[in-house]
């Protein structure tokens, strides 16, 4: 992304400089040709004035082939620049589309990152809690085991009291 960005930044460069010279080659030419045409005009008019004068007559056809030539150079031109300007601007969107884009990214990656780090959170949580109840089952399972010690005891307690009773039955008999 970053390379396509960088790349069509470079290019975009390159091609605004070319539109700047042929820009400025279209105000060259374009004055060159109100000038050529202004000249052609004051030869016109002294050509009528003075109709046997052949060097008007050559420098008059000689403007016209120059002028002709202009125009020919600003039509090229014009087309040159108006594909490089159309060119340029459709890389400055292809730019702005990949830098929009790159934001995006970048957003739902750090999301993406605050939810890693609340997951975690939750997990940890969870070992704390899963550690919580393992001691608890510990501490209920010594609880049952001195319970059912106990009872055994009492029990025993319980036989030997009655063997006790028996005994002195049978020696009081």
């Amino acid at each position: 992304m970053v390379t396509k960005i960088s790349t069509s930044t470079t290019s975009v460069v390159t091609l605004r400089e070319k539109v700047t010279k042929l820009k400025n080659t279209l105000d060259t030419k374009r004055a060159e040709l109100l000038e050529l045409n202004k000249t052609l005009r004051a030869k016109q008019e002294y050509a009528e004035k003075n109709p046997s004068s052949t060097a008007a007559t050559v420098t008059i056809s000689e403007l016209k082939v120059e002028i002709t030539t202009i125009e020919k150079l600003l039509k090229t031109t014009r087309t040159d620049y108006v594909k490089e300007y159309s060119e340029s601007l459709s890389k400055s969107k292809l730019i702005d589309f990949f830098t929009a884009q790159k934001k995006e990214y970048e957003d739902e990656i750090k999301e993406q990152e605050e939810l890693i780090e609340d997951a975690k959170g939750v997990v940890e949580e969870q070992k704390e809690k899963s550690k919580v109840d393992d001691k608890v089952k510990a501490v209920i399972k010594a609880q049952n085991l001195v319970f059912s010690t106990h009872q055994k005891v009492v029990e025993m307690e319980e036989e030997l009291s009655e063997a006790k009773k028996t005994k002195e039955e049978k020696l009081a008999a």
